[in-house]
Formats: C-alpha cells, sequence, structure tokens
C-alpha cells in the first residue's frame, strides 16, 4: 500500500501592492475650495506673460522698471534684476497694435515696502522707478 501524503493546497499569492506616486518633498496639497459665501476668497489665477513670467493679480502693487518696443532689451533688464536677487518679470502691453513690453518687480502687499525696493533698485541698477497697481 502506498502512503497517502496529506497534500496542503499552495498559499494564493498576495497581490503587489501598488507604487505610490513620488511626490517633491517641498509640494504642498491642493487648497481646498471655499464655500459659496466664505470669508476667505481664493486667488486670483496667475496668467503667463509673453516672457513665460507668471503676472500678479490685477490691481497688485509692483514697481514699474523700464519699458521698450525691444523685447530683448526688456528681457536683459529683467534677468539682470533677477540675478540681483529681485521678484522681477515681463509685462506686456499693446496699445495701438504696438506692444511695449515693461519690465516689472513685484507683487508688493504693502506700498511701503514697495518704495523702498523702488529706492534700492535706482540706487543699485540706476534705473527710474515708480509703484504703480499692476493691469
Amino acid at each position: 500500500n502506498a502512503a497517502v501524503v496529506d497534500k496542503k493546497p499552495e498559499p494564493k499569492p498576495k497581490p503587489e501592492p501598488k507604487p505610490k506616486e513620488a511626490k517633491p518633498k517641498d509640494a504642498k496639497p491642493a487648497p481646498a475650495a471655499t464655500p459659496a459665501g466664505g470669508k476667505d476668497k481664493p486667488a486670483a489665477p496667475k496668467t503667463k506673460t509673453a516672457g513665460g513670467d507668471p503676472e500678479p493679480a490685477v490691481g497688485a502693487l509692483v514697481i514699474q522698471v523700464f519699458a521698450s518696443p525691444s523685447r530683448e532689451e526688456a528681457l536683459k533688464i529683467r534677468d539682470r534684476l533677477r540675478t540681483g536677487g529681485e521678484k522681477a518679470y515681463l509685462s506686456p502691453s499693446t496699445v495701438n497694435g504696438k506692444t511695449l513690453y515693461r519690465v516689472r518687480v513685484g507683487p508688493f502687499k504693502k506700498r511701503d515696502r514697495a518704495d523702498v525696493v523702488a529706492k534700492k533698485i535706482q540706487r543699485t541698477y540706476k534705473l527710474d522707478t515708480w509703484v504703480t497697481q499692476g493691469t
């Protein structure tokens, strides 16, 4: 007589865990939507300018530094300011079919801070400046 071997069924393989999506270390969670009638207003979306720079919300305080019909000249000034640590961006404006490339710094929450930075830019870069509201 042959010995009967007690065969146990083979265990089912466990499913592999799904890989998690990699997130940058400094990633921030998406802001929650504000309910209608809430006190907090969501930030206005920033649009990209012809220089590829984000445009601050309309009405934000900014420093106008330079304006030229030459995009290349405006980009040179913008890049010079950025190299010096300023938050400079290109803000083109078209009037009567002609584009003027403005270089601006900002935005700023308070006028006094914008005035201080404007004076620093005048001294450091020998550029005329004025504080205005972004458009």
